[in-house]
Formats: structure tokens, sequence, C-alpha cells
């Protein structure tokens, strides 16, 4: 649902007060007696296509008629109220002279998650007069959690201040309805308008563009940076950055991993952790066919293989493609989509290549078809090899809890899909994880007519979007809290229970739910193992790989007696060094050098109980430059050591120069080999030659503690 609450034209500025007065209060009230876990009010998830009122556009409308100043103040931050990216709290007073938007949002809903792009498009275009706040008010338990919503930043770039609205204050004071809901405040803090829904930029872009005009020309635009401060939200050091799925091989030997983060597709060998390829390059963000250096991604997720193994499938959800590679060509190539989002709600079905997508998830392939979870629409969508041509199978895009003909269904969100199996009638029957609705649910259809089938829930509510938890039960009795993933696997299914941090179990004949693995959020192997925020979950001959995708790294459990392991990557360092060069120098004090050899000395400083990984090796790189003439190569250091020590010869006319170091050091906990992180180093010393020099240079280089991705 579209809802804006511009003002269409002038009135008198009482009736436009006393109109909005009216209906804030009503708000207000309406909130006061609706019921929200944990909260004084039921909130709805805004992804329908109705409009409630149209916005005037700056094509069919005189500007003269549209007031671009708020009139009732905008309500006041709550004092105790904690901001993340940034140092101090924040108020109407600090700031003044600048337009505000407000974006009232939820992690895990997936229609916040497509406004984001256009938010920082907005940042980007106004970056002197606009600011933008993320006012995070959670649906789930797991999302009221601070660190949590920190590593959601990082996960998706966000820069600006973002609230931990956990209690609803904010909400409430503002008499929101639903996620996602913006607004727009004026430079004299007094609400202009808002939106409920996607397909915000347009009519923001316009109404901003005009309000910084009409306040400009009073000078009442501030463009001072406000310098808020920011934490430290850097990316996670590990080699892989929140992996959304893993998958095998049709032998076990390979898996297939979405390196969501690093917006790649990793092959890694099951048995050793040995990394074999990447295909795309590490952060960078784009919409590209190629081969596998060429190629890029946005926040890859879901992988199926066809059936002869040779062609990997993945659904490109930040580009709202699926994209498929020739394993034995090397080439990546786009299936389905376009590359944009569908403007239509719920999309058209159509030639594959000419459909618009919307958030395209989780992937199964079966006889020539390739099942996806649309998570976007709320649908589940079909793709026919043969006929080249892509439609939907289930759900109506209406986001809601619905059973019945697939057709008429409602689904939430969904997100992984796994195959029960087909009857000797021909009907097949695949499971999904209903992500938003935190339910099992079921989607059969006779194999030739995958049209016309049916939507049953097996195991969650199924009543509510609200009705989620950690209950072990049967059916809808039993409670999940936002899966994202599912495996069915000898008899089992088996579940990435992702915001309860934990691994279900299910029996599919009688809808038995129990805990299988994992307690609360945490990073633990064993038999007793922690998880944070698993997202993906696939199976093979006994074992369960999980990408435990907070935690940044892969995960087995043997099924015979649930030990849980950490797969450890080898060979990581000859894709390190692919992602040389992403950060200045740092530029070390001019250092005076007698003429000859001098000795250069970097000691590593580790952080208190950390050691070096003794089964990646380092190399050095050097690049010395005198005037016009450049030296370089490369040094390989002994896996533990911890000084990286070597010499050059300075002699000659020439009397300065510049001696640049680059190199990567992996390191891990001296009681857990199985996690390793690394940082990047990239070091410029300047010098000069002189007969007063010295022979020798000692530079410590510190090792920060890494960022972790759990308690």
């Amino acid at each position: 649902m579209k809802y804006l609450i511009f003002p269409a034209k002038k009135y008198s500025s009482f009736l436009i007060s006393f109109l909005l007065l009216i209906t804030v209060l009503f708000l207000l009230y309406s909130c006061s007696t609706q019921e929200l876990k944990g909260t004084s009010r039921e909130p709805i998830e805004d992804s329908q296509p109705e409009t409630v009122e149209s916005a005037p556009s700056s094509q069919d409308t005189n500007a003269e008629e549209i007031s671009y100043e708020g009139t009732l103040p905008a309500p006041a931050f709550p004092q105790d109220l904690e901001w993340l990216n940034t140092d101090k709290p924040l108020n109407w007073e600090i700031l003044r002279g600048k337009v505000v938007v407000l974006d009232f949002w939820t992690y895990g809903c997936i229609n916040c998650l497509h406004n984001l792009p256009y938010l920082k498009q907005l940042e980007e275009e106004f970056s002197e007069e606009l600011v933008i706040l993320g006012i995070h008010s959670a649906k789930f338990l797991q999302e009221r959690e601070t660190e949590n919503i920190s590593s959601t930043l990082v996960k998706y770039n966000i820069s600006y201040p973002v609230a931990n609205d956990k209690d609803f204050l904010v909400w409430q004071a503002w008499g929101i309805r639903a996620w996602p809901t913006l607004l727009i405040v004026d430079p004299l803090g007094r609400v202009v308008g808002g939106y409920e829904g996607e397909g915000f930029y347009d009519t923001f872009q316009m109404y901003i563009s005009n309000i910084i005009k009409t306040f400009d020309e009073k000078g009442l635009i501030d463009r001072a940076p406000l310098n808020l401060g920011s934490a430290d939200y850097s990316p996670p050091k590990t080699f892989l950055s929140y992996p959304g799925r893993v998958i095998p091989d049709k032998k076990g030997e390979t898996l297939f991993v979405s390196d969501s983060g690093n917006h790649r597709i990793v092959l890694i060998k099951s048995s050793s952790g040995e990394v074999l390829e990447v295909i795309g390059r590490y952060r960078v963000k784009e919409f590209q066919d190629g081969n596998y250096e060429e190629a890029r991604f946005d926040n890859p997720q879901g992988l199926a293989l066809s059936g002869d193994g040779r062609r990997l499938f993945i659904a490109d959800t930040g580009n709202h493609t699926i994209r498929v590679v020739n394993l034995e060509s090397r080439k990546v190539e786009t299936l389905a989509g376009t590359g944009k989002q569908s403007v239509e709600y719920p999309p058209f079905p159509g030639e594959a290549r000419k459909a618009e997508l919307n958030s395209p998830w989780g992937l199964l392939y079966l006889d020539n078809r390739l099942y996806i979870t649309m998570a976007g629409s709320h649908q589940i969508w079909l793709y026919d090899e043969v006929a080249d041509y892509i439609f939907p199978v289930a759900g109506t895009g209406y986001e809601g809890t619905l059973d019945g003909e697939a057709a008429g269904s409602d689904l939430a969100q969904p997100s992984g899909i796994t195959l029960h199996g087909t009857t000797e009638e021909g009907l097949v029957r695949l499971f999904f994880a209903d992500t938003e609705g935190s339910s099992v649910r079921l989607l059969e259809h006779q194999k030739d007519k995958p049209e016309t089938g049916r939507v049953e829930t097996l195991a969650g509510s199924g009543e509510t979007l609200f009705d989620f938890g950690l209950v072990d039960s049967q059916g809808k009795e039993a409670r999940f809290q936002h899966p994202k993933d599912l495996v069915y696997h000898e008899g089992s299914i088996y579940i990435a229970d992702t915001y309860n941090n934990v691994i279900r179990r299910i029996d599919p004949s009688t809808g038995e739910v129990s805990t299988f693995l994992g307690t609360i959020k945490g990073f633990r192997d064993g038999k007793e193992p922690l998880f944070y925020e698993p997202g993906g979950i696939s199976a093979f001959q006994g074992n369960l790989y999980v990408a435990d995708t907070n935690n940044h790294s892969l995960r087995k459990i043997r099924l015979a007696d649930g030990e849980v392991s950490t797969l450890v990557l080898q060979g990581t360092e000859k894709f390190l060094s692919k992602n040389k060069s992403l950060k200045e120098a740092t530029v070390l004090p001019l250092e005076i050098f007698y003429p000859g050899e001098v000795s250069i000395n970097l000691q590593l400083v580790l952080p208190r109980g950390y050691k070096i990984n003794p089964d990646i090796p380092r190399v050095l790189t050097w690049h010395l430059k005198r005037e016009e003439v450049t030296r370089e190569g490369e040094i390989e250091f002994a896996s533990t050591q911890e000084d990286l020590s070597f010499s050059f010869l300075l002699t000659g006319e020439a009397k300065k120069g510049t001696l640049t170091v680059e190199f990567y050091v992996a390191y891990c906990e001296e009681e857990k080999e199985s996690l390793c992180y690394f940082e990047y180093f990239h070091v410029s010393l300047p010098f000069i030659l002189s007969g007063e020099g010295k022979r020798e240079s000692f530079i410590d280089i510190t090792i920060p503690e890494p960022k972790k991705g759990f308690i």
C-alpha cells in the first residue's frame, strides 16, 4: 500500500493545523487500542500496490498549489533513545536548518530493504541539505537487540544515524501504522508529509527539491556539516561476509556458497575447506555478465544445480534476476529478469529475459523447471526452461497467511524451498519457509499443472504475521521466528530458524517440531553448538551444511551424533591478494636513511588472546619508487612469524623516495582456530638519503581486535 499524506493544495493554516491535529490524535488513540507482542499495537507490513491518495507530480501540478512548509512540530525524540552511527543523541535543535527524512523500518522486512537504495540516492543527491534518520521499530524479538541492528547496518552499508526504537516510543509518537513508513520534516522541525510502502523516490525527490528552494529563499537552509560522528561499522574481517546460502554438488565434493555480503559466489572443497574459485569481485555490487572475474552480483542468495550438475543457478536478489553459471565454460549469464525491480505489483509473467522480478530468494531445480521464491512479491514462481517463460504458481501478492488454492493463497516473504518428493500419481510436493509468517508451508501440484496447486501450513501458527516464538509442538501449535531456509533429508525437514539462532527439525508425517541444535546466539562447535542468525541449510549423505550468516562462517553438522564443526577455509591468500589497494595507504613519518643496505622491520602487535594463523602463508608486496625509477616484488614469510623483516640496497644519485608495502595478516583466537580474521595493511614510508641517516627502521603494525559476529 502506498499511503500519501502530503497536502495537495494550500488551505488556511488554521484548517490544516486543525485537520492534522485531529489526524494525529486519532492515530495515537488507535495505537493505544491495538496489540503487538511486546508493544501496544499491531503494525502491518506494507507491500501492497493500492494507492490511498495520489501525490501531486511535478509534471501535472502547478508547484505554487503545493505547500512545502510543515505546520505541526515534529514530536521530540525520547531522551534515552539509543542511537547508532552517531556519537550523540539527536534532537530537532541539532537538526535545525536541514531537511530530514525519517524511515520507520525493521530489518527483516523485504519491503523496507527495497527502500534502502533510494534513500542512499537521496542522501547523495542532497548531501548538504538532507539528513536521513532510520527509526528501527522492530517486529521480531531478535530485531530489538542493538547488536543485531548494528550488524544489519554493516550488512547493508547504512551509514546514516539509526535509532533503536525497541519500545515503539517514536513509532507511537508519530502515529505510524506500517513498515515501511517515511516522513519529511522541514528545516524548522515541522512535519510536511509522509508515505507508506515502496515507490516513494519520485515524490520525495520533488518535495525535497522544493522544500530546499522554499527555505533557501528565506535563508533558513544550513549547509554546514553536522559532524554527528559515527561508530566503526567496518566490514567483517573474515573471508566470508554474511553468507546467505550453501549447497553441495551432486557428489558432495564441492560446496557452492553465496558470499552475500561480498557480492560473490565462492566454491569450496567440502573435505578440506580449500577455496577453489571465486565468481564475482570482492565487495563490488553491480549487475554484469561475463567470466568469473567479470561477473558482478548484488546480494546473491538462493542456489540450485541443474540435473546434470553442470550449471549453477543463482538468485541475484539485489539485482532482481536469476543468473546461471556454466561451470564448464566458466561463464555467467542472466537467465531471467532485467536487472530492475518490477514496477508492477505483483510482477507480470512473461518471456524470462524481459520479465521484471521482485527480490527472488530461494531456488529449487526439478525436471527442467526452476522454482523461485519471490520474496519481494510474496509469491512462488516457476521458470520453464523449454518455453523460456516465467510465471507465478502460488500467492496473490498480498502478504498474509491464507491457505487454499495456490493462486488464491497469501504468502509472507517466502525464502527457502525444498523438495519432499513426487508421488506415483505425479503430485509434486514442496516445502517452503514462509519467513515473515514464521511458518513452514506445503505447496503441492500435479506435475503437468503447476499453476493449479494448493498451499497448506505444515507448522507454525498460520493465523497472523505476528505469531512467532520458540515453541516445540505439533503443527500450528509450534512457533518459529523468521526462518529463512530448510531442507528435506532422510525423512525429516531441517530448518534454519534464523531469528531463534537454532536448527529445528520437523517430522513431515505428523508436523511434530523439535529443536535440534542451538540455544542462544553465539559461536561454538561440538555437541552443544551456538549459531547466530543462520540463513542457509542444505544436506548430503548424513551431513548438514549451514550458512551461519552473522558468524560469517560455514558449519557442518554430522547427523549421526549431532557433532558440529566449522569449516576452516584454506588457500584464501590467492584470492585475498586480488582485493588489495582497496584503501588508501597509511603514510608514516619521513625517515632518513644512510646510503647502502637498509633493513625494514615490521613488528606485528596482536590483540591479547590472539595468534597468527599457522595454516595461511603471508606474502608481502613491496613497491620502491625513487624519482622516475620503480622497483617491486614479493616476499613470502613463514606463516607463524610475527615480524616481517627485509632489506633494500639504496644507492645512486636519487636522494629521496617512497617504499610502499601491502600485506594481509590471518589471525585467530588462541583457543579457537576454526574462525579466522583477516586484516589488510597498506603502508607508505617516505625517505631521504643522508650521510647522517640510520641503517634500519622499526615499525609497529598494530592489529585491531576483530569485530565479532557474536557475543
